[in-house]
């Protein structure tokens, strides 16, 4: 698990990320990286293609061009660096471009474990380490015990800002737990917080 708080993950990440450019480059060019982007199976197959010692030169040049990276946009303290702290995950809302609205309804950023090959899968884009893949909404059934049933739903249940179910689900998902998705009636009366009765008008 590459927990956001690990130093190796953000050392990996950045590193992985300038190897695939390199070997990009090598095979198309050095403009290549702008427009083009190699998955991490696939720099692999091209690396593997180098005579072995350009292999080896490769590897250790971008492992030191990550480890300059890091000391550039988070210290020179490796104790400081953190895969949280680059991959990040921050919900934009439709509205959001208009003046004075990105408080109002944007949620985060938070910091996100994993990457796109990893369980519990938060693919980055092509470019930068910010979350753009991964489940949202998940759940858990127990077939044999219904009101067991798990499930998360992020960043809230609400579309509103204004209401307190607009983002309170989004440390449960950040934490990477659960609420019950209870199923039986009794249960759910049993745990309702809010009830809506929805009654018929009088036909006029």
């Amino acid at each position: 698990m590459m927990r956001p708080t690990s130093v190796a993950a953000a050392l990996y990440e950045v590193w992985e990320s300038h190897m695939r450019n390199t070997v990009l480059e090598k095979i198309a060019g050095p403009s290549a990286p702008k427009t083009l982007h190699l998955n991490t199976q696939e720099a692999i197959d091209c690396l593997k293609s180098l005579p072995a010692d350009e292999q080896q030169r490769l590897l250790l040049s971008t492992l030191a061009d990550a480890g300059h990276e890091l000391e550039q946009t988070a210290g020179p303290d490796p104790a400081l660096w953190s895969w949280g702290s680059l991959h990040t995950m921050t919900f934009r809302h439709a509205l959001d471009q208009l003046p004075g609205t990105k408080a109002l309804f944007d949620l985060g950023p938070v910091a996100r474990p994993g990457d796109a090959n990893t369980v519990n899968a938060t693919g980055s884009g092509a470019r930068g380490f910010q979350q753009a893949s991964g489940a949202s909404y998940r759940e858990i059934f127990d077939l044999s015990s219904w009101d067991d049933a798990l499930a998360i739903n992020t960043p809230g249940q609400s579309g509103e800002p204004g209401s307190r179910h607009y983002s309170d689900l989004l440390p449960v998902w950040e934490a990477g737990q659960y609420f019950p998705l209870l199923y039986s009636r009794q249960a759910i009366e049993q745990n309702a917080i809010d009830v809506l009765v929805l009654t018929p008008g009088k036909r006029k």
